[in-house]
């Protein structure tokens, strides 16, 4: 059911996942098979930022045209921006999002989404060290943060803080996506790209995790509301990254990157349950990332605490 966002606020307490049971306080036996699926998945993937060297690049990052180390260090500052402004900052925003839901399963997907949010933040502050070492202060607009401000208000309906927390997630991630497609292609930068996938693993899993949650929930905010916060962001993303990042020296060019922010867009509206608006393609080589919900019914079967080990029995 589509809503309007007064309706959305009014029906959120008859939604399951925000309703506190006063029955269920463990979290065995799991009720939320697919949410549990992605806690494990979340489990499975953990990583430190001590992984990665980035010393190991500073002579590849020395040697290559310095517009393309400038637009890193502009795409890192992002980051670093948003992880030290209190509204968007993803760890704390997370926490707002742990008070809020009421289910088990959530809460743990949750506990490891804030983990990955510190450590990708640790990464990232690293890699702009080794790039920065002067401390060199970096500008740049304030477009993104301008926007996350607007949206991630707590006032709003649960609907609106996942969706639009999961276009600061998917959207406003492009700049390192389009870095890490061309150092890829160059062969170059081995640790940078490597951190750059475990973050957008991370990412592809917290977002699945979104697209579930939102398929779970009876009252969906209305489509021309969802068009327009989703429009707004791919606008404000490109207008950032026109500003920040050289579409000419990372192989590409502005009308691909909106296709491809467009085509983003189109998956995201498909995966949440939206007719797609932009039947947009994907010219570009740069990964669309994978936000499926997951769907499939799982059964814990066995849980054998002293092997540590999870049997799932999968139904389809």
């Amino acid at each position: 059911m589509f809503c309007t966002r007064q309706l959305l606020l009014q029906n959120q307490q008859q939604e399951e996942i925000l309703t506190e049971n006063s029955e269920r306080w463990v979290m065995f036996p799991i009720k939320y098979h697919s949410l549990w699926k992605l806690y494990k998945k979340a489990e499975n993937a953990f990583w430190a930022a001590e992984n990665f060297r980035f010393s190991n690049d500073i002579d590849f990052f020395k040697s290559i045209d310095p517009q393309i180390t400038q637009s890193l260090i502009n795409t890192l500052q992002y980051h670093i921006e948003k992880d030290s402004n209190p509204i968007s900052r993803p760890c704390t925003f997370t926490c707002e999002l742990i008070k809020q839901v009421q289910i088990p399963e959530a809460r743990a997907f949750y506990g490891f989404q804030i983990m990955f949010e510190n450590v990708h933040f640790e990464a990232l502050g690293s890699l702009f060290n080794i790039l920065n070492p002067n401390s060199t202060p970096v500008s740049i607009p304030s477009y993104k943060q301008t926007w996350s401000k607007a949206n991630l208000d707590k006032e709003l309906s649960f609907f609106e803080k996942i969706f639009c927390n999961l276009l600061v997630k998917t959207i406003f991630f492009t700049g390192l996506l389009i870095i890490k497609n061309y150092l890829s292609k160059q062969s170059i930068c081995k640790e940078t790209i490597c951190a750059f996938e475990k973050i957008e693993n991370d990412i592809e899993i917290q977002s699945q995790f979104t697209t579930t949650l939102i398929k779970m929930l009876k009252c969906k905010l209305e489509q021309s509301l969802v068009y327009e916060y989703l429009n707004d962001a791919i606008n404000t993303e490109l207008t950032f990254l026109n500003a920040t990042i050289s579409f000419e020296k990372l192989g590409t060019n502005e009308n691909d990157v909106l296709d491809y922010l467009k085509a983003t867009g189109d998956s995201l509206l498909n995966c949440i349950g939206y007719p797609p608006i932009y039947k947009a393609k994907n010219n570009t080589t740069i990964k669309i990332l994978d936000m499926s919900p997951v769907l499939t019914v799982e059964k814990i079967k066995k849980i054998d605490h002293g092997r540590q080990e999870v049997v799932l029995d999968e139904e389809f």
